[in-house]
């Protein structure tokens, strides 16, 4: 699995708290927080997201450095419409629940887990 850079994660949430220095690593190689559901995220091998979305100066960074490079994976033409894409699938997500998804995939969300409050 790739970085992920400019694709919508829990890692560029401002509720995320990094359990490493490089807070984009894949979420199986240490230990994260998000200080919204106050929970210790899971290691996966994949790409977790809530509706709860919150998106950070890196996302929009990230997003903005990634339509400076071709990229034939990267669909998009203006960071806006990454952005304004991207959020538009958390409308259907349920409150509480955590949703996972595999690299590049981002519209094949399956449900993780139940947040308990």
């Amino acid at each position: 699995m790739s970085t992920g850079i400019g694709t919508i994660d829990c890692a560029y949430c401002k509720h995320f708290k990094p359990g490493s220095r490089t807070r984009y690593l894949i979420l199986k190689e240490h230990t994260h927080e998000c200080s919204l559901h106050c929970i210790q995220l899971p290691k996966l091998d994949s790409h977790l997201i809530c509706n709860k979305f919150t998106p950070d100066k890196d996302f929009k960074d990230h997003v903005a450095h990634m339509l400076k490079t071709p990229n034939k994976h990267y669909p998009y033409k203006t960071a806006e419409e990454a952005i304004t894409k991207q959020m538009k699938q958390l409308e259907k997500l349920e409150d509480n629940t955590l949703y996972t998804f595999q690299h590049k995939n981002p519209t094949n969300l399956k449900e993780y887990k139940k947040i308990k409050k």
